[in-house]
């Protein structure tokens, strides 16, 4: 028997207005720590619970539902002397107080990004690159204006210059460390070494760039972290794979020397793999210190933003998607060599043409059908442990991503975007930024509208004047 929404929220029939409150407030925080521990409910149970909360606040909306329910006037409106009740300045000091939810939106259609798309891709061809930071600014301004949240949209600032000179700095960056490589490699390790330290700065002047240039309700974000900060907190990786890189040139000289170019040793091996195995290893560490140094640094007014994730839950989600690579890549690796062996050895007559297609296709069915379940069971599992473990002051957020959701949306944008040799990417984007949104719950205590207008004038006045001269964005 399907539960009514008093039932849903765990109330008795008719419960009065600051019992549906509490209850509402309790199954949030149930609902929260379950996804905290790697529990989830389905998404259809917060769907449920949020649809009964939204009738029985409202209280026209609850008198409508109790008639249509119980068929005579609320139990409410005449109250037993055990049930519970409170004054009405108590009752709305309590309602003060209960969290209210409010889901993103994205408003954006593919046709009008594909207008905004199509126009960036060919000036940016016709200028050879350059017009691709006006375009960058073009789509975040698309993007954070169509994402909503309470009826409001965001809004993007970016300077196109700023976004080519960060651009213009990791290029060069990039293009003198490869040109090292290229020509003297016996120096790559020591340059690598020289230019580490700039990567923290670009980094904090990244992110900064990015949160400064992005409002809501006309108040700007802030990052607050320093170089130093930084510094301190990457060091350790850069030590290490700076050590691994030296190691694998280290490797490699000794191999040459010894004339042991073609048949190197399991040993000198693993040397020259060093690198690409550190960066393996420490990855998910790597991206959840990526990822707390964000959010940790990042203010909105004078509320800080806060997260709690530990680096074990991303090595088991990596560990985990890792799995899937081997599920797939078993099989896919037995075809192949199956195949192989037989046009090596029987040889393909011309009337073979249709099983040359099928071997061919099916692989890359194989490889499309890898990509999607990898990108979505990734994206689902950190999203969802990100930001159900991340508030904002005294306010928190519900990710309900799942994979079989997100696994549907990637497949079809990927079919479709094959079909139609990439015309189709613009659809896809809006898709994807439509279910990330829709999935995507910030919870106020209190109210979004108190929580915003409690923002002081000295911050909103100050926000144009937080941007400064060094600010740029390496992202693309």
């Amino acid at each position: 028997m399907q539960k009514n929404h008093y039932q849903l929220l765990g109330l008795r029939d008719g419960a009065m207005q600051v019992e549906v409150d509490a209850a509402h407030d309790r199954a949030l925080r149930r609902f929260v720590a379950h996804h905290k521990e790697g529990r989830p409910f389905p998404k259809e149970d917060f769907d449920a619970m949020q649809e009964a909360y939204a009738v029985l606040r409202d209280p026209d909306r609850k008198a409508a539902y109790d008639h249509a329910l119980f068929g005579t006037p609320s139990p409410d409106a005449f109250p037993d002397a055990s049930a519970p009740t409170a004054p009405r300045d108590a009752l709305s000091e309590t309602r003060s107080k209960t969290p209210d939810t409010y889901a993103f939106e994205f408003m954006g259609s593919g046709g009008e990004y594909f207008r905004i798309w199509i126009l960036n891709l060919v000036l940016s061809i016709l200028t050879l690159g350059i017009y691709s930071a006006w375009a960058k600014v073009r789509r975040e301004q698309y993007f954070h204006r169509n994402t909503l949240l309470d009826g409001s949209g965001f809004d993007y600032y970016g300077r196109p210059t700023a976004i080519l000179k960060g651009r213009l700095i990791a290029y060069g960056i990039f293009f003198a460390l490869s040109a090292v490589d290229t020509f003297s490699p016996l120096y790559y390790p020591p340059a690598l070494l020289v230019v580490s330290p700039i990567f923290p700065w670009l980094l904090v002047r990244s992110f900064a760039f990015r949160a400064r240039n992005t409002s809501y309700r006309g108040l700007r974000l802030n990052f607050h972290s320093t170089y130093r900060e930084c510094l301190m907190t990457f060091l350790p990786y850069l030590v290490l794979f700076v050590g691994a890189v030296f190691l694998a040139y280290h490797g490699t000289n000794e191999m040459i020397s010894a004339g042991q170019a073609s048949d190197p040793s399991g040993p000198q091996v693993l040397m020259m793999a060093s690198p690409f195995l550190t960066f393996a290893l420490m990855f998910p560490a790597l991206y959840c210190d990526l990822k707390r140094f964000q959010l940790n640094n990042l203010s909105f007014g004078d509320s800080r933003f806060k997260t709690g994730i530990r680096a074990r839950a991303f090595y088991g989600i990596f560990f985990r998607t890792t799995l899937i690579l081997v599920v797939f890549c078993i099989p896919l690796a037995l075809w192949i060599a199956g195949n192989y062996m037989y046009v090596r050895e029987g040889g393909v007559s011309p009337s073979e043409a249709g099983h040359i297609l099928f071997f061919l296709s099916t692989p890359t069915l194989m490889l499309l059908v890898f990509h999607a379940s990898f990108l979505a069971y990734y994206q689902s599992r950190t999203a969802n442990f990100m930001w159900n473990n991340t508030t904002l002051d005294r306010h928190y957020f519900v990710s309900t991503q799942t994979f079989g959701g997100l696994l549907t949306v990637i497949a079809v944008n990927t079919f479709f975007t094959l079909l139609t040799l990439g015309l189709y990417w613009p659809w896809a984007k809006v898709k994807l930024a439509a279910y990330r949104a829709r999935n995507t719950v910030l919870v106020a205590e209190g109210g979004l509208d108190n929580f915003v207008g409690k923002v002081s004038e000295e911050t909103r006045a100050t926000g144009e004047e937080i941007l400064d001269v060094f600010d740029f964005d390496i992202a693309l």
